[in-house]
């Protein structure tokens, strides 16, 4: 993947199978970060280490790896090499990993995460999503990333579920 450097990243420890393109989830194992990055000896918190994305709106998603290294833009270099510390974009554009069983995607389409492991897809309700695609896909095009605009949260789309109960936005008319 290439990246315009178009985003604003933070370092976060990432498990060593997340590549560049990945969305990453909220994980179970801690990491120490520190005052420095230099002698690593005062500890200044802890954060969980991310891994990729497993289901489809998936609520604990944190964000999308990007190759922003060595960029300006990139935050939070007090994580330890060993812990695998990689850049997640917090805002901007960045290119995303998608699924190839996701249906098409036109500008301007809110994406979610898949089924496929750290892929997004076309968000088609209401749920997690983590932004907006910049660009067209079709499936089975052999194009494997869309470039997105960051814009998490929750979106409502045109029918959302609440305790198995589907609300859709269309209009009913009574007599």
């Amino acid at each position: 993947l290439t990246s315009v450097l178009a985003d604003y990243a933070e370092m976060y420890p990432v498990n060593s199978d997340v590549e560049f393109g990945d969305i990453v989830s909220v994980g179970t194992e801690m990491v120490n970060t520190y005052t420095d990055n230099v002698e690593w000896t005062a500890v200044k918190g802890q954060v969980t280490k991310l891994v990729k994305s497993t289901t489809q709106y998936q609520k604990n998603v944190i964000g999308i790896v990007s190759d922003n290294y060595s960029d300006f833009t990139s935050t939070g270099y007090n994580i330890k090499p060993e812990d695998n510390p990689m850049p997640v974009a917090l805002k901007g554009r960045v290119p995303v990993k998608v699924s190839n069983n996701s249906e098409a995607i036109s500008p301007g389409d809110y994406l979610t995460t898949s089924n496929e492991v750290g892929r997004a897809m076309k968000a088609t309700k209401g749920g997690q999503v983590i932004g907006k695609a910049l660009e067209s896909w079709i499936p089975n095009s052999g194009k494997e990333t869309v470039m997105v605009f960051i814009e998490q949260g929750y979106q409502a789309g045109s029918s959302s579920e609440l305790a198995g109960l589907v609300f859709s936005a269309t209009l009913a008319s009574f007599e």
